[in-house]
Formats: structure tokens, C-alpha cells, sequence
């Protein structure tokens, strides 16, 4: 490389920084998490964790104009093997739902190699995240 290639990639180099600082400077409005954001297209949302009991019921800490549609997601341990889990969630309602927690299992069939996947209640207890979105 050249003297006059060094000088033309410090060059482009500082026209990059020029340009970012301006950019960072300019621009006067905060930026928005995600979640703020959701205000601005007027959606209703809260999100939360269970408390780690099979059974239960969630309350929203302000109730929805709307019955919501509510996600979730378990937070089981990696380290087991063979740890599926199914959350129902039922009674949703503009101010909270219920839910349980079952586990998936692989039965064997008598007199048969073949096993069929059964759900039952869990045997202990797992936390869950949960997310609850709803129209304004």
C-alpha cells in the first residue's frame, strides 16, 4: 500500500466519523424502547412472570379495555432431558387469566415398541413469561 492509499482510507475514515457525529447530534428526539413505542400505535400491553405454581391465576396490574390475546413461554432448566411442557391459559379476561401447567411425556404402549405422547400435570413446579397485547 501506498502513501497516497493511507491518506485516501484516513480520509474516508474521517468523513465516516463527520458524518456520524452529525447524525447522533442532530437528531434531538429520544429514542424509544419497544414497549414505549406501543402507546404511540395505542395498543394495550403487559407483560409479567408466573409465580412457579402449577395452577393459577395472573392479575393485570391495570385492566384492559379489551380482553387481550395473551403469549407465553416456559423457563424451564436446559440442563434436563425430555422437559416439554404445554401452558393452557383459560378465563381471559379484560382484567387478568387462569392457567396450568402440563408435561409432555413419551408413554410406551403395552406389548408394543411404539410410544405415544401423553400430557399430564406437571410434577413441579415452572416459571413462565407471559405477554399480553390488546387494541385501544
Amino acid at each position: 500500500m501506498g502513501k497516497t492509499d493511507n491518506i485516501f482510507i484516513l480520509l474516508i475514515l474521517i468523513i465516516f466519523i463527520i458524518i456520524f457525529y452529525f447524525s447522533l447530534n442532530s437528531y434531538n428526539k429520544p429514542i424509544k424502547s419497544i414497549l414505549e413505542s406501543f402507546s404511540d400505535v395505542n395498543i394495550g400491553f403487559e407483560s409479567g412472570q408466573s409465580s412457579g405454581a402449577i395452577i393459577g391465576t395472573i392479575k393485570f396490574n391495570k385492566p384492559f379495555k379489551d380482553i387481550p390475546q395473551v403469549f407465553t413461554q416456559i423457563s424451564g432448566d436446559a440442563s434436563i432431558k425430555n422437559n416439554s411442557y404445554s401452558i393452557q391459559i383459560y378465563n381471559i379476561s379484560t382484567s387478568g387469566f387462569d392457567y396450568s401447567i402440563n408435561m409432555v411425556t413419551n408413554e410406551v404402549i403395552p406389548n408394543s415398541s411404539a410410544k405415544v405422547a401423553t400430557l399430564q400435570p406437571a410434577k413441579s413446579s415452572e416459571i413462565f413469561n407471559w405477554i399480553a397485547l390488546s387494541s385501544n
